[in-house]
């Protein structure tokens, strides 16, 4: 099954160890929200479809990039057919966090060119890995881990719906946008430093994740920097992640992959245990 093949991809050895603590910067939260798709239905389309994340820091650290180890896998299958896999992708948060001072920052990719046409329900998994570490009783060494959260979000496409279009603020203001996907909040606790690199020790905050009230919106300039490259992406099926920031007028290009996907609604769900939201460690 696709999930089995992107869970093997991300089966690494339990990386457990004692290091001392940093406290170089400041605890704070890092918030992770998938953007696009929203949780809906969208006429289908005639080429690609966005696939938007945004991290944002409260406060923002400008600083804290460089400690960000933080990693997003995605893949996308057809509920119909999940014997196939339709896209997978892989964002270094650490990496692209490093070439934006933008709070939030947008970063994407795109859906494969098959999902032209289509019409479907189909499932987009997410697998969030983030480094946690946990303090001894004496505060004097800290055991640093790997988990890995997987969330899953549902879309679909059908003929008559709207059409898919990035959900844009308006000028300056905001209004609440329906049909929000899910929200990941991690607590920054403190820092680890390993081999002379300090690494933002993270915990899930509590609600750790769930369903956001309002949508995520972009600011016109990034949604502008994300539809200028969807033509560059169809035509040269490009490997590159990007950042879709608001101070420039290109969005700037960090590598990553693409093995493409297809999207779009009807409800998103977390995988807990047999459930809907699972937690691994490893």
């Amino acid at each position: 099954m696709p999930a089995a093949r992107l869970l093997r991809r991300l089966l690494v050895p339990l990386l457990t160890w004692h290091t001392s603590t940093a406290a170089a910067l400041l605890p704070g939260e890092l918030d992770v929200d998938l953007v696009f798709p929203l949780n809906d239905t969208y006429a289908p389309v005639d080429a690609t479809l966005p696939i938007v994340f945004a991290l944002s820091w409260h406060p923002f650290q400008p600083a804290l990039t460089s400690t960000v180890d933080l990693q997003i896998h995605y893949l996308l299958t057809d509920t119909n057919d999940l014997a196939h896999n339709l896209g997978e992708g892989s964002f270094d948060l650490g990496e692209l966090a490093a070439n934006t001072i933008d709070n939030p920052f947008f970063f994407f990719n795109y859906s494969d060119p098959r999902l032209a046409g289509r019409e479907s329900v189909f499932q987009l998994q997410i697998f969030v890995g983030y480094v946690a570490g946990l303090q001894s009783s004496t505060g004097s060494t800290t055991t640093v881990s790997n988990p890995n959260i997987l969330l899953n979000a549902y879309f679909s496409t059908q003929s008559g719906a709207p059409a898919a279009e990035l959900p844009v603020r308006n000028g300056t203001s905001s209004r609440c946008r329906p049909h929000a996907s899910w929200s990941l909040k991690l607590d920054v606790s403190g820092y680890v430093e390993i081999n002379s690199k300090s690494y933002a020790a993270m915990t899930p905050s509590s609600p750790s994740w769930g369903p956001r009230t309002c949508a995520v919106e972009l600011d016109a300039a990034a949604a502008a920097n994300i539809t200028a490259s969807a033509s560059m992406s169809t035509a040269t099926a490009s490997t590159t992640v990007g950042i879709a920031s608001s101070s420039s007028s290109a969005a700037a290009r960090v590598k990553g992959y693409l093995f493409g996907s297809e999207t779009v609604a009807a409800g998103w769900s977390l995988l807990l245990v047999g459930f809907s939201a699972m937690l691994f460690v490893w």
